[in-house]
This record gives C-alpha cells, sequence and structure tokens, in this order.
C-alpha cells in the first residue's frame, strides 16, 4: 500500500537539504529566516482490484527568506533537490505545476506547486 504519510516524509527530509527549517503548514512563531512550509493539497490513489499500486500528491511548498534574491537562489536549491528525492520504498517523479511569489513587511515568499508521484 502506498503511504502518504512516507511520501510526505521523504519530500520534508529532502527539503531540509536545501535549509534546515522545514514545517507542515505554519512555522512556529519566532522562527528565524529563511525556513520553508509545505501542505498537501490533494491526492489521489491509482489501484486496481489487487489494491493500490501508485498514488499522485499535490503540494504546495512555501519558501520564505529575507530577501528577494536569496528567495530565488533557495526556489533552484528546492527544484534541484526535489528531482533527486529519494526513498527506501518508491520511486518517484516530480513535476513542477507552478510557481508565484509575493512580500510582505519582513520578507518574501516564493511559492511552489508541486505533484509527486509514486
Amino acid at each position: 500500500m502506498i503511504e502518504v504519510y512516507r511520501i510526505t516524509s521523504d519530500m520534508a527530509t529532502t527539503l531540509k537539504t536545501v535549509v534546515d527549517n522545514v514545517f507542515p503548514m505554519l512555522a512556529p512563531q519566532g522562527t528565524t529566516l529563511p525556513f520553508i512550509t509545505y501542505e498537501r493539497t490533494g491526492f489521489v490513489p491509482e489501484g486496481s482490484k489487487d489494491g493500490e499500486y501508485g498514488m499522485t500528491i499535490h503540494y504546495n511548498i512555501n519558501i520564505i527568506t529575507t530577501d528577494y534574491t536569496s528567495g530565488l537562489m533557495y526556489l533552484d536549491s528546492v527544484r534541484d533537490a526535489l528531482n533527486n528525492i529519494t526513498s527506501e520504498y518508491y520511486e518517484y517523479e516530480v513535476e513542477v505545476n507552478g510557481s508565484s511569489e509575493e512580500a510582505f513587511d519582513d520578507g518574501y515568499v516564493q511559492h511552489l506547486s508541486i505533484t509527486i508521484k509514486a
């Protein structure tokens, strides 16, 4: 059976190779920049009468930095890392669906929308 937990854990471990602070959905108040948050936005199991044999999971990844230029560099590093995601259990195919960016009072956010197929 394909597991959402294991796939998400492998993705989070991969993100930690780029930035030490990686959190599901929200970072704790007071977390220093840079950090990454991620959220699962959906999944589609693939199966047959014999059981589940694959899964497609959609995620939004947010890279929060103090300056715009470093945000773009981290974005490139995240994309490179996700293209090399590894697992003891599954082989992954990662597709980037889109990205956007925004600024706020104390920093910048690079948003990345991805799909992981296992």
